[in-house]
């Protein structure tokens, strides 16, 4: 679980804060990445920030939490 909350974290500073506007697909791209996996890591870790509470759930229900629309 560390692993994975270090992730979300790196996708959503990378995204807000190293890369210029549209270059974010690109560089998942280089580290291969798919897009849409990156999405679901990045919607775990905004939609539940506390680490405690990510560290009680299971990764099916984390996975259940990122493809809620």
């Amino acid at each position: 679980h560390e692993c994975q909350k270090r992730l979300r974290e790196r996708l959503n500073h990378v995204k807000e804060n190293d890369l210029a506007h549209g270059e974010f697909i690109n560089w998942l791209s280089k580290i291969g990445m798919d897009r849409y996996e990156a999405t679901r890591f990045m919607k775990v870790a905004n939609e539940l920030p506390e680490w405690t509470t990510l560290s009680n759930l299971g990764n099916q229900t984390l996975y259940l939490i990122a493809t809620l629309p």
